[in-house]
Formats: structure tokens, C-alpha cells, sequence
């Protein structure tokens, strides 16, 4: 591996902390990890993560490693985004914001391919798309229901991509 290559995995590998990062932020899933992973591991989980701490700690993998344990189980999902939205085949790790507004989850693969997965399966689910132009994602509007309007974004990272909606619920 040339020190190019290496120089762009450490960028996304970087840009994936900080997507997880803000999507566990999002969620009050896990505890302060301000005394490293360890005494995260032993501290009450329900007052959310402490941001700086995660910045403090040089080596990604560990953070990404250490977010993965203490989110756990897959969250349970909102009702609404169950019943209108709800998930591809293949669809993991899925989390859903205190509000629940906001639900994410990962999907192997590049973030076209897995666009291309989310607008087929809203699709199936009766949504009309509005792309979006050069973001990786798009609107979602349908007539009816709890919830008639979300956004899905797609960003990659690796081989996988994190698909996060934010929606209008009624």
C-alpha cells in the first residue's frame, strides 16, 4: 500500500468516525467515554457520550470499536418509520434519535449502490423520490400516513454506507 492510499483510508476511516459520531450523539444510547473506553464500559450509559473524549483518542479504530459495543442491540425503531419507512434487505445497526425523528442504519457496499437500494425500496412503499443533485441521497414525499415527507442521506465509509432519513411525522 503506497503512503497515497494510506493517506485517503485514514480520511475515511475519519470521516466514518465522525459519522458514527454524530449519529450515536443523536441517539442516548451510550455513556461518557471521557475516562477512555474502559471506565465508559463500567459508567451509566444513559447521560450520552462525551464528544471530547472521543476526540482525544488517537487511534479510530478503538473509537469505532468502543461506540459499536456500548450502542449494543439494534435500537428499536420508531412505529411510524416501521410501518411506512421501514428497512431494505441487508439493513443493520439501526438507531432512531430520543425524538425519533432521525433513524439511521448501515448497508454494505458504495453509497450509489446503496441509494439505489433506498429509492427502490421506497418505491416498493408507495414514495415518489425527489433527488437531491449532487448530495448522495434524496427527498421522499407520499400522500397519507403518520409520516409524508423524509430525507435520506447516504454517506460511505469503507464498504458500507450509513443511511440516515429525517422526517416529518404528523
Amino acid at each position: 500500500m503506497n503512503g497515497k492510499t494510506s493517506r485517503t483510508q485514514v480520511r475515511r476511516l475519519a470521516a466514518a468516525v465522525f459519522t458514527v459520531c454524530a449519529l450515536v450523539a443523536a441517539v442516548p444510547a451510550s455513556g461518557a467515554l471521557a475516562n477512555g473506553l474502559d471506565a465508559a464500559r463500567a459508567s451509566d450509559l444513559s447521560e450520552g457520550i462525551d464528544a471530547r473524549a472521543l476526540t482525544g483518542i488517537k487511534d479510530p479504530f478503538a473509537v469505532l470499536a468502543g461506540i459499536e459495543e456500548l450502542a449494543g442491540d439494534e435500537a428499536v425503531l420508531p412505529e411510524y418509520f416501521e410501518r411506512e419507512i421501514g428497512m431494505p434487505a441487508g439493513a443493520r445497526a439501526a438507531r432512531a434519535s430520543e425524538d425519533e425523528l432521525v433513524v439511521g442504519y448501515l448497508l454494505d457496499g458504495d453509497a450509489g449502490s446503496a441509494l439505489e437500494t433506498v429509492k427502490d425500496h421506497m418505491g416498493r412503499r408507495g414514495w415518489s423520490e425527489v433527488p437531491l443533485g449532487d448530495v448522495s441521497g434524496a427527498t421522499f414525499v407520499k400522500q397519507g400516513g403518520a409520516c409524508s415527507w423524509t430525507l435520506a442521506t447516504c454517506t460511505q465509509s469503507g464498504d458500507e454506507t450509513c443511511v440516515v432519513f429525517r422526517s416529518v411525522v404528523e
